[in-house]
């Protein structure tokens, strides 16, 4: 890591016996640039312990000097887990599908999205006398949400700039920025957290340079311990 640090802005952290699917460079590169200016210490792109993890190389040496001070033989995915929380990071930021797999491993399924019901809230304008269809009311913890923008064949129309927040109806947090016009990105919540998302909001930062179409918002719900 430390040989690293001079020889680019991020750091990717990968174990033996990793392959990556094709979908790597147009995951990896457009989340990069979405979360440029926004805070964080460890990007995640695989489902594994530690592989697929990324860094900002200017916090490398911060990370192996934090590594000596503990044995070698200490979990190294609890290690970063600390880490992460000592530089304000409180839940991990880890994005779906999982680009990296151990070799003869699949990727998570989640199967269909769960889409509870829901109240459409927007002001945007709708042409075409389309009514949003996807705002979601919610009574279980989300664990993933996609927003897929921009037309299938060309392209056109993707949210240029734009973040999705999960909001409690009184205070807003970020779950991360739209990469290439696409949301797709795992819900974590902080450790004994009891606090339940109940609304969702997609913003949009600037003016189009044309039409947006956005062609669903999919919500992941998990059951409550009760239900389960």
């Amino acid at each position: 890591m430390n040989f690293a640090s001079n020889l680019s802005d991020y750091f990717l952290l990968l174990e033996d016996h990793i392959h990556c699917t094709p979908k790597l460079a147009t995951a990896v590169s457009p989340a990069l640039s979405a979360w440029k200016e926004l805070p964080w210490v460890i990007l995640e792109f695989s489902h594994l312990n530690i592989s697929g993890k990324a860094f900002r190389t200017s916090d490398l040496s911060r990370l192996t000097a934090f590594l000596f001070l503990f044995h070698k033989d200490t979990p190294t995915h609890l290690l970063l887990s600390e880490f992460c929380l000592l530089l304000a990071q409180n839940v991990p930021i880890h994005f779906s599908p999982s680009v990296f797999n151990h070799t003869g491993d699949y990727s998570m399924v989640f199967g269909e999205p769960d889409n509870p019901v829901a109240t459409v809230l927007t002001d945007m304008v709708s042409m075409l006398a389309v009514i949003p269809q996807y705002t979601y009311t919610l009574n279980k913890k989300v664990t993933r949400i996609v927003v897929p923008t921009g037309s299938d064949k060309d392209g056109r129309y993707r949210l240029q700039q734009g973040q999705e927040d999960p909001k409690s109806c009184a205070r807003y947090a970020l779950l991360g920025p739209l990469a290439g016009g696409n949301l797709d990105q795992i819900v974590f919540f902080e450790e004994e957290s009891v606090e339940e998302l109940s609304c969702i909001r997609l913003l949009v930062l600037a003016s189009q340079e044309s039409w947006l179409l956005i062609k669903q918002i999919k919500v992941w719900t998990e059951p409550d311990e009760e239900e389960r």
